[in-house]
């Protein structure tokens, strides 16, 4: 069986030192004009990269703002990871309103031969490339046929992200101190009406000052509410900042539900060991009071907590600065990426030349085969030559 196998595997080669002259003819030839068609018929591809990483200030927001003013919730909010940073770029460099600007600047759609803007589009998004390195930075590469032309496109695609991202940001920011702000008047009257109506109820009663045990009570119940309004506001900022349906929303909401349970609870008087008194132990004047002086207090509390958030959304809306930090900008490449003319030629000349032994190994094996059927078949197809 093994001697077999070897003068199989002999014979093969005698097919090859039979024609020697034949394919060191082929190979030659296939290598010298695939590569002279390579060189002279398919354009030279470079590839320009850059690195960029997100800036520090980009974190210094509105949102990062809230995250230490909800610093006393039992909930843990950060900001974006780099996964989700890295396709808001991906998704930004290949938006078709910035690929048409680069398409516009460069005049792309004539460099491609092509007069459709879909396949300009197309071909323009094959070319670049966005990716996250091991080290949490970020590789954006464009490709051209001039190395000074690929690297002006990676530059100017940075320069596109970069004006979105702030773009994007500012509106954000308006959209927030909008929000804040309409948060902010609302509070304002409410607090001077809280302040009329307690005027008015401490003029007709002549109650200015409860006993030392109800007093202790009302401050407790209002910073209660207070909190628990302050909590209600919390989550709502979560809401318009983060989204709804999110972790951060749902356990702000889940820390709100059972501290209004808890509040709840101690108004009742079903905690019989909370040094509180419920309210229906109190007189009603205590509680007519108790409400108006809550009322002024839990707008007081709002309003401290709402201030510095509105002030830092009306900073935010002024800042127009870069999110990005280039670490390396594009430069112009020295080799080319594409195509690799030598690999090609290779591996075109070794198809040629394989294809035209199996074609030679065949023509070997029905001429020299004594099979019957062989020989039929073989003798049809030579009368149908002659």
């Amino acid at each position: 069986m093994a001697e077999d196998r070897s003068v199989e595997f002999l014979d093969l080669v005698v097919i090859f030192v039979k024609r020697k002259k034949l394919f060191t003819t082929l190979i030659l030839s296939v290598a010298v004009l695939t590569y002279l068609f390579i060189f002279f018929f398919i354009r030279s591809q470079y590839d320009s990269s850059a690195l960029i990483i997100p800036s520090e200030q980009n974190e210094a927001s509105i949102f990062g703002s809230l995250l230490k003013t909800f610093s006393n919730l039992p909930i843990g909010l950060t900001g974006a990871n780099q996964s989700s940073s890295t396709d808001m770029y991906k998704t930004i460099v290949y938006s078709r309103t910035n690929l048409e600007k680069v398409v516009s600047k460069f005049n792309l759609m004539r460099e491609y031969g092509l007069e459709s803007m879909e396949k300009t589009l197309k071909e323009l998004t094959s070319n670049i490339s966005v990716e996250e390195t091991k080290q949490g930075a970020f590789e954006i590469t464009a490709r051209a046929t001039s190395p000074e032309k690929a690297a002006d496109m990676t530059n100017y695609i940075i320069s596109l992200l970069n004006e979105t991202i702030v773009d994007l940001n500012v509106k954000k920011a308006k959209d927030n101190k909008e929000f804040l702000e309409n948060q902010y008047e609302t509070i304002k009257i409410n607090l001077k009406n809280s302040e009329d109506s307690l005027n008015a109820f401490q003029k007709v009663s002549g109650i200015y000052d409860a006993e030392e045990q109800i007093k202790a009570t009302i401050e407790a119940y209002a910073d209660m509410d207070a909190q628990l309004a302050q909590r209600e506001i919390e989550k709502r900022i979560i809401e318009k900042t983060v989204g709804f349906g999110t972790p951060q929303t749902k356990n702000a909401e889940i820390s709100y539900d059972q501290f209004k349970e808890k509040v709840a609870e101690l108004k009742k008087g079903i905690d019989k060991d909370s040094p509180i008194l419920a309210l229906n132990t109190l007189p009603n004047k205590a509680l007519k009071y108790l409400r108006y002086y809550r009322n002024v207090k839990i707008n007081e509390k709002l309003l401290e907590f709402i201030i510095p958030l509105y002030e830092q959304s009306k900073i935010e809306v002024q800042k127009n600065i870069p999110v990005l930090q280039v670490v390396d900008y594009g430069v112009p490449p020295e080799k080319r990426s594409f195509p690799k003319r030598t690999l090609i030629t290779l591996i075109i000349t070794f198809i040629i030349t394989l294809l035209v032994y199996l074609v030679i190994l065949l023509k070997e094996l029905i001429s020299n085969s004594s099979n019957p059927k062989v020989i039929f078949i073989r003798e049809e197809l030579f009368r149908f030559r002659k």
